[in-house]
């Protein structure tokens, strides 16, 4: 057993790279913190977070981080620490974030009841409503169909026509 220790508060959330070389972890401290498995400290991400992060997520390439947070932003990462974009247009904080498969798109789900779907540039392509809160939300494996559970025993699905969102301009 290794324990990776650095955060000054709880842990939220942890997740592994593709290649499973690498782990985020999500604190209520604020920070994002990425780790070689072994247990060395390869960076820590503090910009910009006013509250607790939530949850991380790496896209399927292993090259993005996108990182939510109780301050109803998502943040997209190169694994560098740069900091590529901030997501913005929750109203309550943000449980859960989720690459799609295919790397193309990012889904947020929000305390707020609903879920946004954005591009990797940062660009919000649509807003999903549901009946529910503390969602979470994954893309199926052919990245077509986007599934959301809350705390209402539902499970909510939309099939996503990508070509539709490029047709207007959201590529």
């Amino acid at each position: 057993m290794r324990s990776l220790q650095g955060h000054q508060a709880a842990v939220n959330r942890v997740a592994f790279s593709p290649n499973s070389k690498i782990v985020a972890s999500a604190s209520k401290d604020a920070t994002v913190k990425l780790w070689c498995v072994d247990g060395k400290l390869l960076n820590t991400l503090l910009q910009g977070y006013n509250d607790a992060v939530s949850d991380v997520s790496f896209s399927a390439d292993g090259q993005l981080l996108a990182s939510a947070s109780v301050d109803r932003t998502v943040k997209l990462w190169r694994l560098d620490g740069k900091l590529i974009a901030t997501l913005q247009g929750h109203s309550g904080w943000i449980n859960d974030v989720s690459f799609s498969p295919d790397g193309k798109l990012i889904a947020s789900a929000s305390d707020d009841s609903t879920i946004k779907l954005w591009n990797i540039r940062g660009q919000l392509l649509g807003s999903f409503s549901v009946k529910t809160q503390s969602l979470c939300v994954i893309f199926t494996t052919n990245s077509k169909n986007l599934i959301a559970v809350g705390n209402n025993s539902a499970v909510y699905q939309w099939s996503l026509d990508l070509n539709h969102l490029v047709a207007q301009g959201c590529n």
